[in-house]
C-alpha cells in the first residue's frame, strides 16, 4: 500500500473532530445527575429540577451547536473543559485522601469523572490546533 504523505494521519481525525467531540459531551450528562442529586439532597427537589433541566437543556443544545462546527461552541467546551478538568482533579484528591465508605453507584460516578477527566486534556490540546481549528466556522 502507497503511503501519501499529503494527508497526514491526524488530518482524519481532525476532520471529524466535531463528531468525536459532540458524542464525548454526552458524558457530561452524567455529571448533570450527579449535580442534581446533590442539589436535591441539599436544597430540595425543585432547585434539583429546574437546575439539572436547563443544564440539560443548555448541553444538548452545544452538542447540537458542536456537532454542526459552531467556533463559539469550541470556545465554550474549551472554558468548560478549563473548569471542569480543575474542579475534577480538586475533587479526586479530596476523594483519596477521605476515608468514608462510598457505594457501587457512587464509585460508576467516580469511574465516569476519571474517564472524562482522562481525555480532556486530549481534547483541550486537540481543539487548539490549528487543523480542528479551521473546521470550526
Amino acid at each position: 500500500m502507497e503511503r501519501n504523505d499529503t494527508h497526514p494521519p491526524f488530518s482524519n481525525v481532525a476532520q471529524r473532530m466535531h463528531i468525536f467531540l459532540a458524542y464525548f459531551n454526552i458524558l457530561y450528562f452524567f455529571e448533570i445527575f450527579f449535580l442534581t442529586i446533590l442539589l436535591f439532597i441539599s436544597f430540595g427537589k425543585l432547585i434539583a429540577v429546574i437546575a439539572g433541566s436547563l443544564l440539560s437543556i443548555g448541553l444538548a443544545y452545544h452538542i447540537v451547536q458542536i456537532y454542526y462546527t459552531s467556533e463559539l461552541h469550541r470556545k465554550i467546551q474549551l472554558f468548560v473543559i478549563d473548569i471542569h478538568f480543575a474542579v475534577s482533579v480538586a475533587y479526586f484528591v479530596r476523594f483519596f485522601f477521605s476515608h468514608h465508605p462510598v457505594s457501587f453507584i457512587f464509585l460508576s460516578f467516580i469511574f465516569i469523572r476519571i474517564v472524562i477527566t482522562a481525555l480532556e486534556p486530549v481534547l483541550l490540546y486537540l481543539l487548539t490546533d490549528r487543523t480542528v481549528k479551521a473546521i470550526f466556522k
